[in-house]
């Protein structure tokens, strides 16, 4: 349990060891495995992420994912985000930035080549520094002792304590830091070679001119930028120059984000009423009716108008046409009538127009409305036939209409 008297200076936890410098790396003539740095800053990373995510001493656990903290680092690294380019110039370019955001890499974290891990080591010791201070505040305040643990089941502040320095002494040896600083400046040679390659293949410079970049590229391996280095990775200084050198890739991820929010709220606000199902319920309440029932429909229709009436029956979809078209010809029939009588009336108070050429025009019109019956008799015929078979369909009339309708009588039904 935490204790709130204040400590004496002898209880602080120890400092770190001597990180190591540029001039370190430089004297060393070895340099270890870079898999086992990988492995290690790995390990240390989400040991430092499980920490904070458990307990409250640290500080709330950080969401803002467009700082380069550590958490938002080793984050980026498992979802196999690409690492940020080493040439500057190219970090900065916002249309290169853009044209890799959906970018990723299958290869687990592992597997990745040490120089992706680059900025998650600079991240993981400035955290550890800021962590240690932390716990010195709490224990010279009186919040807490050595003694105690960081969250329940978990390890003693003192035991966490070396747990950090030994990873801390491991990843400031000078053949890991040498194995570090090989893999920046490998990565940053790679990086302007496939530039210079890229400018070639563009035509924006002549193969002399890349050869003659070609020669001082590999010419100058020794004296090329490395890695960073922090006097005993200042966390403070090493957040500033993390955050400067994200500073744009975060800017355009920050832009791209808030424009998919955008298109995604506007989609929304979008009616979203699929076709299929407004035209269910247009069609709720109507009775589903089978091919079959519908021709039948259409032949019993099309044979009632012939013989000038008979009942249609309203259900199916060849009695509404033929319907239809009968209501037509009886309005035409109608308006004749109507016609007929209005001229005979004429006619009756005209007693200067002789008898012979009322009914002259009375037959005409009488052949007018005859030829209107039958047109529109001809009409539904053809778009009751038309509707029923079109021999174009399958390329030839060898084959009753009827047959394929009576072989799926019972199963294709159709909802109008």
């Amino acid at each position: 349990m935490p204790s709130y008297t204040t400590n004496p200076t002898n209880n602080l936890l120890p400092t770190f060891p001597p990180a190591v410098t540029e001039a370190d790396i430089k004297t060393s003539s070895a340099v270890c495995d870079p898999s086992f740095v990988t492995s290690n800053l790995i390990s240390l990373a989400s040991y430092l992420v499980d920490i904070v995510n458990h307990t409250n001493v640290f500080g709330p656990a950080s969401n803002d994912t467009y700082q380069p903290s550590l958490a938002t680092l080793y984050a980026r690294l498992i979802a196999g985000r690409s690492s940020l380019t080493p040439l500057p110039a190219l970090a900065k370019d916002t249309t290169r930035l853009r044209s890799t955001l959906s970018v990723r890499i299958d290869t687990d974290i592992s597997e990745r080549p040490l120089e992706d891990l680059e900025d998650l080591y600079y991240a993981a010791l400035a955290r550890m520094q800021e962590m240690l201070h932390t716990l010195n505040m709490r224990i010279t305040s009186g919040f807490n002792n050595p003694t105690d643990t960081l969250f329940p089941s978990g390890p003693s502040i003192t035991a966490w304590h070396a747990s950090l320095t030994e990873y801390w002494s491991i990843l400031n040896e000078a053949v890991c830091g040498r194995a570090l600083d090989d893999a920046v400046r490998r990565s940053r040679i790679n990086h302007l070679y496939e530039e210079i390659q890229a400018r070639l293949e563009r035509n924006e410079i002549s193969h002399e001119t890349a050869g003659v970049f070609f020669e001082e590229l590999f010419g100058v391996r020794e004296s090329t930028e490395g890695m960073m280095f922090v006097a005993d990775w200042n966390p403070v200084v090493v957040g500033v120059r993390l955050a400067e050198k994200y500073r744009v890739l975060f800017k355009v991820e920050r832009e791209e984000g808030e424009r998919r929010k955008r298109e995604r709220r506007r989609k929304a606000k979008m009616p979203g009423v699929d076709v299929r199902v407004r035209k269910r319920r247009s069609g709720e309440g109507r009775k589903r009716v089978s091919i079959g029932e519908m021709v039948e429909g259409m032949q019993e229709g099309l044979l009632g108008l012939r013989n000038g009436g008979g009942a249609v029956k309203d259900t199916n979809v060849g009695g509404k046409a033929v319907e239809g078209m009968r209501a037509e010809t009886e309005h035409v029939d109608k308006n004749t009538r109507i016609e007929d009588d209005r001229y005979a009336h004429d006619i009756a108070h005209q007693d200067h127009r002789p008898t012979t050429e009322w009914h002259a025009k009375s037959q005409r019109v009488s052949d007018y409305a005859a030829y209107l019956r039958n047109q529109a008799s001809h009409d539904a015929r053809s778009i009751v036939t038309s509707s029923v078979y079109n021999p174009s369909l399958d390329g030839s009339t060898l084959r009753s209409p009827y047959e394929a309708f009576a072989m799926n009588e019972d199963t294709d039904t159709m909802e109008s």
